[in-house]
């Protein structure tokens, strides 16, 4: 029996060991994710905002709040010209979107463009 080990060459042990380990990690890193939702969003369906606590609820409010940030900190230093750009692609996006949505209107109902715009307004 001990004739059988001493054939193996160490590098052979060494990546067996390797792969039991990358295996096993592999392993409670899945399990953790699933369990406790570590980098995965876990959905949470009709929450009521009192059950949050309050980081959940830091967190909530600032990813808005960056974003907006980003958004001002970019238009702040644009031009009038690509203002004026971004806000006509903003605008044929949105007929776009109508026009598909009128063309489905089995799917999505009757709408306007105008409930088109609050709605993406609601986004902002």
């Amino acid at each position: 029996m001990e004739d059988v080990w001493t054939n193996f060459s160490p590098v052979f042990l060494l990546s067996l060991v390797t792969s039991a380990l990358v295996v096993f990690f592999t392993v409670v890193f899945a399990y953790r994710t699933s369990k406790y939702g570590c980098f995965m969003r876990q959905k949470k369906t009709d929450v009521d905002l009192d059950e949050l606590s309050d980081e959940e609820k830091e967190r909530m409010s600032a990813k808005p709040q960056a974003a907006k940030a980003a958004e001002s900190l970019i238009e702040a230093t644009m031009t009038e010209e690509q203002k004026t750009l971004e806000k006509e692609a903003q605008r044929k996006q949105l007929e776009e979107i109508y026009r598909l949505m009128a063309a489905h209107s089995d799917k999505f109902g009757d709408t306007s463009l105008e409930d088109i715009v609050n709605q993406m307004a609601l986004y902002r």
